[in-house]
């Protein structure tokens, strides 16, 4: 069995993704700050017989001028010499990296002066410059460009609005654009899962949804979106094994109510019902709204129109 980190860094975005199979953890050093990239483990050491189906993928975005560093158990094993012992403080190595100012040979140094290396020693430093290119600019159409612009709380209300208009399609071009810019924001990449749903396009819906939930696999709103896209695709065991995965405190979402509301007209002119999410949530007994789903239909055209909200919730 051995340890490991495997990771991925996008060079352009500076979007970095690593799994950790019980190895110490990475470094980030930023503007003399060093913290610990991520903490907690994907999974089991690689060859271990307990090893799981699928290990969590940690992300993070690197800034210009960020410096990654990852090393091997002798960076933590050090007899010290001050007769201290054996170092059982994971976070000296955090505080040796920052006196080496992230310096990969200081940082040996410093590690060998500290104390006696007591097993095997290697060192990785991965320096983020920053992606400096004009191919970027006019990438994305002027609507793209101006929601890009937005801070991540307008982008958020903008899409809201879309969905609420039933408006999936100019949703799902913007969240797009997104995607590519901003991949580390899982809050706007579960849009785009939930607006790829409502636009037909399931089996994206759900590849997305997969990639997220193994970033956050705990995260019930990302789990029950997922569970409804495998559900459309009648994937009846994996929404059973979807739904188990939902974390106690958040069980509500296995037995949410659910209620209905839909209006409708003809030519535009003459309207019938209330699809406003207070007569959804009366329809289905709900005081507490969790999910607000829509769905829209027409018949030739604008000759007849249906829209409906679905409240979900308890």
């Amino acid at each position: 069995m051995i340890s490991a980190i495997i990771g991925l860094l996008d060079g352009q975005t500076g979007c970095t993704y690593f799994i950790n199979a019980e190895h110490p953890s990475p470094v980030l050093f930023r503007e003399g700050q060093v913290t610990f990239a991520a903490n907690g483990q994907s999974c089991f050491k690689l060859g271990s017989p307990m090893q799981a189906t699928s290990a969590r993928v940690f992300t993070m975005r690197l800034l210009p001028g960020d410096v990654l560093i990852c090393g091997s158990d002798g960076r933590d094993d050090l007899r010290l010499a001050d007769s201290a012992g054996i170092n059982t403080d994971e976070t000296l190595f955090l505080r040796l990296v920052a006196d080496a100012n992230g310096d990969l040979n200081a940082l040996e140094d410093t590690l060998r002066r500290t104390g006696e290396i007591m097993d095997d020693l290697s060192l990785i430093r991965i320096a983020y410059k920053g992606h400096r290119s004009e191919e970027s600019e006019g990438s994305f159409d002027r609507e793209i460009e101006n929601f890009l612009k937005q801070t991540r709380r307008q982008r958020r209300k903008h899409v809201d609005d879309l969905c609420r208009e039933l408006k999936f399609e100019i949703a799902l071009k913007l969240l797009e654009g997104a995607a590519l810019k901003y991949p580390w924001e899982l809050e706007m990449l579960g849009r785009l899962a939930y607006v790829l749903r409502k636009t037909g396009h399931l089996q994206r819906a759900a590849d997305l949804g997969e990639s997220i939930r193994l970033r956050e696999p705990d995260n019930a709103d990302f789990l029950w979106e997922l569970a409804r896209t495998q559900g459309a695709l009648g994937n009846r065991d994996r929404v059973r094994t979807l739904l188990e995965g939902i974390p106690a405190e958040h069980a509500l979402y296995t037995r949410a109510r659910e209620g209905e509301a839909c209006a409708s007209s003809i030519l535009g002119l003459i309207a019938f019902g209330d699809a406003s999410l207070s007569a959804a949530a009366q329809n289905g007994g709900i005081t507490t709204v969790k999910i607000v789903d829509y769905s829209y239909s027409n018949v030739l055209g604008a000759l007849w129109t249906g829209s409906c909200t679905i409240a979900h919730g308890d």
